[in-house]
């Protein structure tokens, strides 16, 4: 029996083999191709560089044309016509507010007041004059450094003052004697170009 068993078993792999001979190669199913690992790295690299790119060229943007400018209670035709960059203090000391009747324009100097109460701060700005005031030979006066360049502080009498020469501007700074002097350094520190 198993001998019959073993001859029909040859039997069939012959006839299989002489199916598979006669049948026509079948064409293989196309596989789907998956992109590779190395693909989507490449894809990810690219969009962290064009997001850094974007993020890079915004801050740029910002630096160039979006900082924040001094808020000016100044006429904007007095600012437009001086031949001087105008500063002013901002943010405005705490208590302190600016009083609109005290803005005035004489022979090229600027004038304006900050106000608390009684107590009275007067700005005084014109264009630097062509010569170094050498400030720091001052007397009563002691520098302190600001984002404008270095500004000299002291007192005038009771009186706190304080003196900053930049490039193009003189600012002079007195206040009423019941002034801090940390107002006026702070004033100093604080101005900014007007636009």
């Amino acid at each position: 029996m198993t001998n019959d068993l073993e001859d029909r078993l040859a039997a069939l792999e012959k006839e299989l083999a002489k199916t598979r001979s006669t049948q026509p190669d079948l064409p293989e199913k196309p596989r789907k191709i998956r992109p590779s690992k190395r693909k989507y790295l490449k894809v990810r690299i690219v969009t962290c560089l064009l997001l850094l790119l974007a993020l890079i060229g915004g801050g740029f943007f910002y630096i160039v044309h979006g900082k924040p400018k001094a808020h000016s209670p100044l006429p904007p035709s007095l600012i437009a016509s001086s031949s001087f960059p105008i500063y002013y203090p901002n943010p405005v000391p705490e208590g302190y507010t600016f009083a609109p009747n005290s803005v005035s324009s004489d022979s090229g100097t600027i004038f304006c007041k900050l106000k608390n109460g009684d107590r009275e701060i007067l700005i005084i700005q014109q264009a630097n004059p062509n010569s170094n005031l050498m400030l720091d030979s001052t007397v009563g006066l002691d520098p302190i450094d600001t984002p404008n360049g270095k500004a000299y502080v002291g007192k005038n009498k009771a009186s706190p003052v304080g003196i900053i020469q930049t490039k193009s501007t003189l600012v002079n700074i007195t206040g009423s004697a019941d002034v801090p002097s940390d107002v006026i350094n702070s004033i100093m520190r604080d101005l900014k170009p007007l636009d």
